[in-house]
């Protein structure tokens, strides 16, 4: 049996530069496809500068946020420009704080409220149509689930009578033919009848 030493690769080095990105280039990629925000009365155009964004440094170093049971954040603060087209008048803020982002330590956890965490990715099922069937119900019906990033168009394809609302996502009563997918109702009785073999 041979006996050797090996250094283990660093787990975290991942998480780490993908914070440097969003910090670096993720952050203006996401503050530039809003950078027009309008009032409800269209009256007032807020323009956001979101390339000459800048973080001020921390109030709490990690040490003191853990000990005050504060945040280790740095606060984003972008110049604003505010157009009221009433009065015609233009305002240009320097200096706009906008959140409290809440920095990533060198062990690739947040400290908030005192306490480190770590964020853990989790797998999102793809927005589409999946049948099941409920094992709690003494009939054997066909219940179908959509999951959809905007729930209200799908909505719109099916009678209010079929939906049965939950919690987090809407059941469906039974299998209905939805203009959307381009399916027939027959194909999608196939796939149901060899979804429950």
């Amino acid at each position: 049996m041979m006996n050797y030493t090996t250094a283990l690769p660093d787990f975290i080095e991942m998480q780490r530069v993908s914070f440097c990105w969003f910090i670096a280039q993720g952050l203006n990629e996401e503050l530039s496809t809003f950078s027009r925000i309008y009032d409800f009365s269209q009256n007032t155009e807020y323009i956001l500068f979101g390339q000459e964004y800048s973080l001020v440094k921390p109030v709490y170093n990690i040490v003191r946020a853990k000990k005050y049971t504060a945040n280790y954040s740095a606060q984003l603060i972008i110049p604003l420009e505010v157009r009221n087209k009433k009065t015609n008048s233009i305002k240009y803020h320097n200096k706009f704080p906008i959140i409290n982002l809440p920095l990533m330590t060198s062990a690739a956890t947040f400290v908030i409220n005192g306490c480190e965490r770590v964020i853990v990715s989790q797998i999102i099922r793809s927005p589409g149509v999946y049948f099941e069937k409920n094992k709690h119900q003494k009939k054997n019906r066909k219940l179908k689930k959509i999951l959809s990033n905007d729930i209200g168009k799908l909505k719109n394809f099916i009678p209010p009578s079929e939906i049965l609302p939950t919690e987090k996502h809407y059941i469906f009563k039974k299998v209905t033919d939805i203009k959307d997918l381009n399916e027939k109702g027959e194909e999608i009785d196939e796939l149901w009848k060899w979804k429950r073999k």
